[in-house]
């Protein structure tokens, strides 16, 4: 039997959701994870059945960022030609959610951080789950802010609040996220789902 895909997609009135499937894992980026990611954003943006585009996490979480096992595996083993694409793969991410011409929405089921901190920002809505909570923690394992951190986070919060979430690397609850501009909505977890497909509709109207 074949292992499931890390990446799945779905389109259901309209809805196209991409939904990251390495529960286990806390949806943490892994191998070709990067990639899957931005050819199912690409390929709503060029579908006609899609007016909006939701990207959620299975399980418990959105998404924890890096895999840090597989990266200190990589430079363990010196791949570091490897190692580069994943930056490139993540940028290519990024531009495919900003440059999405149906609006984005971001599901936050549980904690995002990091690269997956900056998934859910690049999104034009992202509605919460009250067990969600969002981190820029770059700076636990020795990394400056990626996936557009740098760029998104000062224009939402502003910069000594970026300077603050960065610096710390603190994870931060759902209802501060949306106190400070991060999150647009938190609802209560078992009612997250309806309120996305409530949502959504509207948002393409």
């Amino acid at each position: 039997m074949s292992a499931e895909p890390h990446v799945l997609v779905d389109v259901s009135d309209g809805i196209g959701t991409v939904t990251l499937n390495r529960p286990d894992r806390l949806n943490a980026f892994y191998g070709t994870m990067r990639e899957e990611i931005a050819d199912a954003l690409e390929d709503m943006a060029t579908r006609d059945e899609v007016r909006v585009v939701v990207v959620t996490g299975r399980g418990r979480a959105f998404c924890a960022g890096a895999d840090v096992r597989y990266m200190a595996d990589l430079l363990e083993r010196q791949a570091f030609d490897e190692a580069d694409l994943l930056v490139t793969a993540g940028r290519r991410v990024i531009r495919a959610v900003i440059q999405m011409p149906k609006p984005a929405i971001a599901a936050l089921n549980g904690p995002a951080a990091g690269g997956g901190a900056n998934l859910a920002l690049a999104c034009d809505l992202r509605i919460a789950s009250d067990r969600a909570s969002i981190g820029q923690t770059f700076n636990r394992i020795g990394l400056a802010p990626d996936w557009g951190g740098s760029w998104l986070v000062p224009r939402l919060v502003g910069r000594a609040r970026a300077a603050e979430l960065f610096m710390l690397a603190e994870m931060v609850p759902a209802e501060e996220a949306e106190r400070i501009g991060l999150v647009n909505r938190v609802v209560p977890h078992d009612e997250l789902e309806a309120t996305v497909r409530e949502v959504a509709p509207v948002s393409y109207t």
